[in-house]
């Protein structure tokens, strides 16, 4: 298990405050503050044959590293990896495209507290396209973005995976754990050394 910092100590104690409330989501979807959770449970469904092979539109984004990858490698280029076209360009362009913008319905409209080391905590925006999370400022609550441009978006996975693709470079990504954490930082520093290689070359 990971150490956590002082900031994700506070942040789970005051989202630990808020699943106090039997009414709200966090409560409702079983964040995986207490002894068990949707997380804590979900892990051994989809790691089973039965998890595997349900149709769950929602939750059902299953594959390697290397899949993950080249299918946000194949969103990047417009729908095609290898030369072959997967997805046609008005498919990619309808992923990306913004479809709704709102605080997330995950937390009250209220919701204020500061961390250590004096970062404000408050209820993030979410943008989604069809399908897909558009990108975003990183919050404490929603530590993570899908890159260096407004056009790139992607889905943060449950327990820490993540994957994303960037149009106007051409980049895509993918990233699993081994384990289940609640870090984005991980898959952020390694998108982040990926433009860096990218910089480099051009």
């Amino acid at each position: 298990m990971e150490a956590m910092s002082e900031d994700d100590m506070a942040l789970m104690a005051g989202l630990a405050e808020l699943q106090s409330d039997p009414k709200s989501i966090i409560a409702r979807t079983g964040i995986p503050l207490g002894e068990s959770s949707m997380i804590a449970q979900a892990i051994p469904y989809f790691g089973s044959t039965t998890g595997r092979s349900a149709e769950n539109p929602s939750a059902g984004a299953l594959g390697t590293v290397n899949s993950l990858a080249k299918f946000y490698g194949a969103l990047a280029q417009a729908g095609i990896t290898d030369g072959v076209r997967l997805l046609a360009d008005d498919s990619v362009k309808a992923f990306r495209t913004e479809q709704s913008r709102r605080a997330s319905a995950a937390f009250p409209e209220d919701l204020h507290f500061t961390m250590p080391s004096g970062a404000e905590v408050r209820s993030p925006i979410e943008r989604w396209g069809l399908g897909y999370q558009l990108n975003i400022e990183a919050t404490p609550v929603i530590p993570l973005s899908f890159g260096r441009s407004d056009s790139a978006f992607g889905h943060s996975g449950m327990g820490g995976q993540y994957g994303m693709a960037d149009p106007d470079t051409g980049l895509g990504l993918g990233f699993v754990r081994s384990h289940a954490s609640i870090n984005f930082r991980d898959a952020e520093g390694l998108r982040d050394r990926l433009y860096s290689c990218l910089a480099e070359e051009s």
